[in-house]
């Protein structure tokens, strides 16, 4: 059983005062995003694509960041809601 285990994990690392960051990424959706703003921003990003599909790249630091969701109140979830009732209404009329 242990043999068909597979790493699935993506990782962030980057010391402090450096410039660059290095990114290892196996999930699809964080991969297509490498791939992509390498094709985008040639110059700015390393990558290396491994044999078993998994990205390595280094990128600028100054592109790490953490962003929490937003968190709506019950009036804010009720409002937007109201305004998609709306929207989908008019849509289908």
């Amino acid at each position: 059983m242990a043999d068909e285990y597979i790493c699935q994990d993506n990782a962030i690392e980057f010391l402090t005062g450096e410039e660059v960051a290095t990114v290892t990424a196996t999930q699809k959706r964080l991969k297509n995003r490498l791939q992509r703003l390498k094709k985008e921003r040639p110059n700015e990003i390393d990558m290396i694509i491994n044999k078993d599909g998994s990205i390595c790249a280094h990128i600028p630091v100054r592109w790490v960041r953490i962003q929490p969701n937003h968190v709506m109140s019950e009036e804010e979830q009720a409002e937007r809601a109201e305004i998609a009732r709306r929207t989908i209404a008019r849509r289908d009329s």
